[in-house]
């Protein structure tokens, strides 16, 4: 079995939801995907832009203003019948957690940055729903990957082929996330910015 985590960022957990399904129902032969997905918050404050970008910079994940983790695995049982190797159990499991901010509101606050803010942390959310996206993507076609991997004479070769197809799926999802996030400029061109606003 093999694990791979990976985690990307642009920039006091408040809230947690938490879904599991599989991505689809699975034909006879074809390696089951099934997602588990959570999303947290954590709150920030300010009155002004710059006091929200810094209270975002304390706050945030590591010091980012949302993250999106990903960890996929690619677990079966390996056994010899009738002198060949066979895949029992395969599945490919992902496991996704984000983080986005949310405002904490003051009588400072004015209104128009309260609906900067907003605009920012959906832009935000719509980005790291783009880096799940990526991860889900990656593992359906690992799955269909390891689907196609035949029976071999011996486990041990069976067994090597499973995790070359895990490692090379996990290196495309890797270089489609360093792509997206160089397209977007982590988001910055899709929205994710807090400007200071006019009353």
């Amino acid at each position: 079995m093999r694990v791979a985590m990976i985690a990307f960022a642009i920039a006091t957990i408040a809230a947690t939801v938490h879904l599991a399904w599989p991505t689809r129902r699975p034909s006879p032969g074809e390696v089951p995907v099934v997602i588990y997905r959570s999303t947290t918050t954590y709150g920030v404050s300010g009155s002004t832009a710059p006091e929200i970008r810094k209270s975002l910079g304390y706050y945030g994940p590591a010091g980012h203003w949302g993250i999106t983790r990903y960890e996929i695995r690619w677990p079966a049982t390996f056994e010899e019948a009738r002198g060949a190797c066979q895949a029992r159990d395969p599945s490919v499991r992902v496991r996704i957690k984000i983080k986005t901010p949310v405002l904490s509101w003051t009588s400072k606050t004015p209104s128009c940055l309260k609906a900067e803010f907003e605009a920012m942390a959906a832009a935000l959310a719509e980005h790291e729903d783009g880096h799940a996206r990526i991860a889900i993507d990656g593992a359906e076609a690992l799955g269909r990957s390891l689907s196609q991997i035949a029976e071999e004479r011996d486990c041990a070769t069976m067994a090597a082929r499973w995790e070359r197809a895990g490692r090379q799926a996990m290196a495309s999802i890797a270089a489609r996330q360093a792509a997206y996030d160089a397209e977007t400029s982590h988001g910055v061109k899709t929205g994710v910015s807090l400007k200071d606003c006019a009353q």
